[in-house]
């Protein structure tokens, strides 16, 4: 699996329980987030990102690694109250990084809450229609 892939997998299974799943590939305006998932009530805007495996070290950072203009597009969106998240998916798990401290700096291996990707799944489709 890579970052595609990932993003297919999540995108798809997120798409008959909500109003708009959008699988963005903006080539004019760099930096969009990847995913756009709107329910009843509320949208999520993801971005994501893959890496093969966590780092050894417990106190080793893990980071979602986003471009300056992903970084950009996540505090502009934060500024303007919507929820965005960026989330690094590995082999059967991923890590939500949802304050901008987080996506900019990473967080250490040991402070990481590994989720199912399936959970991820749940958590988009029970925020967005609640």
């Amino acid at each position: 699996m890579n970052e595609h892939s990932f993003a297919r997998k999540i995108v798809s299974k997120c798409k008959p329980d909500l109003s708009i799943t959008w699988k963005i590939n903006d080539n004019y305006a760099g930096g969009v987030p990847d995913a756009l998932f709107i329910g009843d009530t509320t949208s999520v805007w993801v971005e994501f990102k893959w890496i093969k495996e966590l780092p050894k070290k417990a106190n080793t950072l893990v980071k979602a690694k986003l471009t300056k203009p992903q970084l950009s597009w996540m505090k502009k969106l934060k500024a303007s109250n919507n929820l965005a998240i960026a989330v690094v998916g590995l082999p059967g798990y991923c890590i939500v990084f949802s304050h901008i401290e987080e996506i900019e700096n990473g967080i250490e291996k040991q402070h990481c809450e590994l989720i199912r990707h399936q959970d991820l799944v749940d958590w988009i489709i029970k925020t967005c229609n609640s």
